[in-house]
């Protein structure tokens, strides 16, 4: 299974070939596969309530490990 890391630097989510990257609003983010030779946008996540961020960071945080638990296992081939 892929290792789910905030980067410090820009906060993009990363696991597998998913990426979840920051944008200048904290309720929004860009969600990108970024398999060698099929990088792509994917679609863009936006919270519900901006009271919640934490909330929505968590939530995005579990997309991306579940699109690369996904993968790993072979879904969607």
């Amino acid at each position: 299974m892929s290792e789910l890391t905030v980067d410090r630097h820009d906060g993009a989510i990363r696991a597998g070939n998913y990426v979840a990257t920051a944008t200048v609003s904290s309720t929004r983010r860009n969600l990108f596969v970024m398999e060698p030779g099929k990088e792509r946008h994917v679609g863009t996540l936006t919270a519900g309530s901006r009271s919640k961020v934490k909330e929505f960071e968590e939530d995005c945080a579990r997309i991306v490990a579940a699109l690369a638990a996904l993968d790993a296992k072979g879904c969607g081939e």
